[in-house]
């Protein structure tokens, strides 16, 4: 299972639809509180966490200590845009390799998501 976190509802929704159509079960979150609460919840089950850089109630920094807090290894995939450069420096502090630019194409998604995961955790996602 992955956890999808963003609160431009549209983007929540074709993404999650993408990721679920390649098989990935998903489960989506509208902002870093609902993303935290939801990964206590779930945390055994979420092997991936996409997640947006800004969103109200907690930042993607703020939401990407928290998860490194609960889970050290847990792979983290940050799409960003443009003018987000600020928080690579922090990002990377917590080992978030992983930066995918917005307006990604599927195919863009999908590699990212591959590179992240572990061969044995990627067949355990879906």
């Amino acid at each position: 299972m992955l956890m999808l976190a963003d609160d431009e509802q549209g983007v929540l929704d074709v993404t999650a639809e993408i990721l679920e159509w390649h098989g990935y079960k998903v489960i989506t979150a509208r902002d870093g509180a609902q993303a935290l609460s939801l990964f206590e919840q779930h945390a055994d089950d979420i092997k991936v966490v996409i997640t947006d850089i800004l969103m109200p109630f907690m930042d993607d920094v703020e939401l990407c200590r928290e998860l490194r807090k609960r889970n050290a290894t847990l792979p983290i995939i940050v799409p960003s845009g443009m003018g987000h450069e600020r928080f690579v420096t922090d990002l990377r502090e917590l080992r978030v390799p992983v930066f995918l630019k917005k307006l990604f194409a599927a195919e863009d998604l999908l590699r990212s998501l591959h590179a992240a995961l572990p061969p044995e955790e990627s067949a355990a996602v879906g």
